[in-house]
């Protein structure tokens, strides 16, 4: 096989495998952009819940109306 002809093979080779990582680049980072908002969301609640006693504002009569 000529070297023009390796050279060309490689180039498909490397384009194909560039379009592919793309791809999978691409895909990982929309699931993560629309999972993220919901992941954050749920830890700040956690973390909001677990502040609540803790804080000097917080007074056990309080809890009902929370």
């Amino acid at each position: 096989m000529p070297s023009e002809d390796l050279v060309r093979e490689i180039n498909e080779i490397g384009e194909q495998l560039s379009k592919t990582l793309k791809r999978t680049f691409d895909d990982i980072s929309k699931e993560a952009t629309t999972s993220l908002p919901q992941k954050v969301s749920k830890k700040l609640k956690a973390a909001d819940v677990l502040m609540i006693p803790n804080g000097p504002w917080f007074e056990p009569k309080d809890l009902k109306t929370l």
